[in-house]
């Protein structure tokens, strides 16, 4: 359920993205708000920032700790929940321009991580997200509207800059209201310990390198099953509807189909996975 474009919060997903987030709250146990929330492959956030709406500010999470591989993705929520004022500024004074997406791309392909609470690094992110074709970051190469322009949209036709400061101020709000740990690690250093509630969304098997700059290979997805069997916490894992998954699960584990509308469009129908133990 995961795709490239979830890199930046969205806290009110609509369309095939809301049914899923629905069906992935249906499978939380019961008592699960007000217990410490984990989530190894962070994204875009839009499972955790809609689980912290549900807590409400009476039943906040003891502790939340979210983790996602690509440091450019932690290191741009790092910056939402330290200094979303000075990232603000920087979106309303961007203008969109074929020469900076082009330099955000370049900076992005490094395999060095951001200096901490660098807020050029946190705007480029953005900038790919908002600006890229289909929302594919770094992964789609050309900007809307092509290198030239000359496509049917420009490229500022989605960057709005009051929607995305509205976005960072409430993300910004949801990640300080309790003890949140951001953090760019191994999914495996989520699951150790017991007592929480984990959500995991990891890289699609058939989309693979295709969607993610972290795509998992097989041996990843073996490894995932193999720590969640280990694993003493209530964990909810979203999937698409592979024979691997299947291969990997089954016997073991709950599989709850789901079908989604993706794109708006009812022709395009995806089968996923709701998994729990």
């Amino acid at each position: 359920m995961r795709t490239a474009s979830k890199s930046f919060p969205d806290p009110n997903p609509s369309g095939g993205k809301s049914r899923i987030r629905h069906e992935i709250f249906k499978s939380f146990p019961w008592g699960a708000r007000g217990r410490e929330y984990r989530e190894p492959f962070l994204g875009g956030g839009w499972v955790a920032l809609g689980w912290l709406e549900r807590c409400g500010p009476l039943y906040p999470p003891a502790r939340m700790w979210v983790n996602d591989r690509d440091p450019f993705i932690t290191h741009l929520w790092h910056v939402i929940q330290t200094s979303p004022d000075a990232l603000c500024a920087a979106v309303r004074q961007h203008v969109p321009s074929v020469a900076r997406y082009a330099a955000a791309r370049r900076r992005h392909a490094t395999d060095r991580p951001p200096e901490p609470g660098a807020i050029t690094a946190a705007l480029d992110r953005l900038i790919l997200q908002k600006q890229s074709r289909g929302g594919m970051g770094s992964q789609a190469g050309s900007p809307i509207g092509g290198w030239d322009q000359t496509g049917e949209y420009a490229i500022n036709c989605r960057w709005n800059p009051e929607v995305l400061c509205g976005e960072i101020e409430m993300a910004h709000q949801a990640l300080t209201r309790q003890t949140t740990l951001i953090t760019a690690l191994d999914f495996t250093a989520c699951l150790e310990g017991s007592g929480a509630i984990v959500y995991l969304d990891p890289p699609y098997v058939k989309a693979g390198v295709g969607l993610y700059t972290y795509a998992f290979a097989e041996s990843d997805h073996r490894r995932l099953a193999a720590a969640l069997r280990r694993c003493r916490h209530d964990w909810i894992l979203s999937y698409d509807n592979h024979p691997l998954v299947h291969e990997l699960y089954d016997g073991w584990a709950q599989l709850r189909p789901i079908t989604v509308r993706h794109g708006g469009e009812k022709k395009k129908m995806g089968h996923e996975l709701v998994i729990t133990p």
